[in-house]
């Protein structure tokens, strides 16, 4: 744990798979917070649940006023370029909770959109709630202890790095939606007013699990972009692994690789031999119309989807000069040879479509067209781009992009395109390549821009299609049968799950209230 010279805390160290502490993080933060501690050869007192009294105000969230002041404390007397540094990671400080599990004794907060509905309060879980009535657990900050390796960051308590869930703690049902409002406010349509658990990650991951028409289910707030998608899908598969076969599956690698099952997502449900389970996953978010006929507000269900990629090289000094003499720009087809520096023919490249689950897109449909009317659902392809901007075709003066043709050239290798947005291909790209067990994926999206009218949806006719429709793929993650005619999955009865714990007793880590 050191700082190099651009002021990132290096933590992990790929050559030895290790992983830093967490009071080694917690030390360079602070010492950012009080200049002259980076001499010093001693981290910080271990924490704990005994004395979290005594450092729980620093890090705690929320405690932006309180890092406000020591900020200003640590910036006192230095250069511009060290007040700047120390600055950044005074706020990085605020956002970082304790490496202690952090319990809300509250409410979960709701942003200022309204659309989020009120929730439970551990304390008056931990009282034990009233017959009928929902415990919740609330975590602000998923670290239990360190992590150990680089290649795939878990922490002692089984945690997954980033989205701060663990077995038992997400659902094998999981429904994503972009923003942590649109969540809560579809979390509290699961069974008994809302969900058992609720974990906010340091990462901007918050998870709900709880149940909808009977069947355990999570809504996963998940960010917007790839990487994102990539976090939530990669770990969530983690999370899902049973931890009684870790050892075993850890002993040997090549032999683990060996007893994998089929890519196939028509497996059977059953738990594999390596202690990994099925997975469906539906993707809810936002999308844009790129064809007439494509209506605002309507929702449409990707049957496929592809992804649109900036050529960086293209817009390399030395490439420009070679291509400025060529004819103007067009975008890369999917025909495009694979090579070990980027196209730099054309600035954006187009790769293959792949399926959904078809299936879960089946069942999405369905229960869509029931709850918004066949009129108001549509099923086309998707195209999924790596950024909002350039890669979707938006002109900005700001930036050269070489971008003006790019939805005609879209449209031109894909006639029957219907949407474009960031996450879909991500999210049925890995569908298709998770070996251990099946992941069935499927994506619908609100139609919120019409790019070829240049028009946008109106925000009161956004939420009530957030609403019903989210409601309905909720509904269609319940009802989906995972193989043999069944809606069974073999996590729904393990005790070991958050959904299955006695409802006075979900709110059991209390000992920091």
């Amino acid at each position: 744990s050191f700082v190099n010279p651009l002021g990132w805390i290096v933590v992990t160290d790929r050559s030895s798979n290790s992983f830093v502490d967490s009071e080694s993080i917690a030390y360079q933060l602070e010492s950012f917070r009080a200049p002259g501690m980076l001499s010093s050869s001693s981290p910080p007192q271990k924490r704990s649940r005994a004395n979290e009294s005594a450092h729980g105000d620093s890090f705690s969230s929320p405690a932006y006023g309180l890092h406000a002041t020591a900020m200003t404390t640590a910036t006192a007397g230095t250069s511009k370029e060290q007040q700047e540094l120390a600055s950044a990671m005074a706020v990085a400080a605020a956002l970082a909770a304790t490496p202690e599990t952090i319990l809300a004794s509250s409410e979960v907060s709701s942003d200022s959109s309204g659309d989020s509905a009120k929730e439970p309060s551990t304390s008056d879980a931990a009282s034990g709630a009233a017959p009928g009535t929902t415990a919740q657990k609330v975590i602000h900050d998923h670290h239990q202890g360190n992590c150990t390796n680089a290649t795939l960051p878990v922490d002692e308590a089984g945690r997954v790095y980033h989205v701060g869930v663990g077995f038992g703690e997400v659902s094998p049902r999981v429904l994503s939606v972009g923003s942590e409002s649109r969540a809560a406010m579809l979390a509290s349509f699961m069974d008994d007013g809302g969900p058992v658990f609720v974990r906010h990650s340091s990462r901007g991951f918050v998870t709900h699990t709880g149940r909808v028409l009977g069947q355990p289910l999570s809504i996963i707030a998940t960010g917007m972009g790839v990487a994102m998608m990539d976090f939530l899908v990669r770990e969530v598969c983690v999370a899902l692994t049973d931890p009684r076969s870790l050892s075993t599956a850890s002993s040997s690698s090549s032999a683990a690789t060996t007893t994998t099952t089929s890519t196939s997502t028509s497996t059977s449900s059953s738990e594999s031999t390596s202690g990994h389970y099925p997975l469906a996953m539906v993707r809810y978010g936002t999308c844009g119309g790129v064809r007439r006929g494509v209506q605002l507000g309507a929702v449409s269900v990707a049957s496929h989807s592809l992804l649109v990629q900036r050529q960086v090289d293209y817009f390399h000094p030395a490439v420009e000069e070679e291509n400025s003499s060529s004819s103007a720009p067009s975008s890369a087809s999917s025909s495009s040879s694979a090579s070990t520096s980027a196209p730099t023919t054309a600035p954006y490249y187009f790769s293959r479509l792949v399926p959904g689950d078809a299936a879960l897109l089946e069942g999405v449909r369905v229960e869509l067209e029931r709850e918004l009317g066949a009129d108001r659902v549509l099923v086309g392809e998707n195209a999924t781009a790596d950024s909002f901007y350039s890669s979707q075709g938006r002109a900005d003066p700001n930036f050269e992009d070489a971008n003006q043709s790019l939805i005609e050239d879209l449209l031109r290798a894909h006639p029957t395109l219907a949407t474009l947005e960031m996450e879909t291909f991500q999210l049925y790209h890995l569908a298709k390549c998770r070996r251990q067990a099946p992941l069935h994926a499927a994506a619908a999206t609100i139609v919120l821009a019409q790019r070829e009218t240049d028009k946008f949806l109106e925000f009161d006719r956004l939420h009530q299609v957030e609403r019903e429709g989210g409601l309905a793929l909720l509904h269609a993650l319940a009802k989906f049968q995972f193989a043999d005619g069944s809606t069974a999955h073999p996590l729904d009865s393990d005790p070991r799950c958050v959904w299955n714990q006695q409802k006075q007793n979900v709110a059991a880590v209390t000992t920091t209230e």
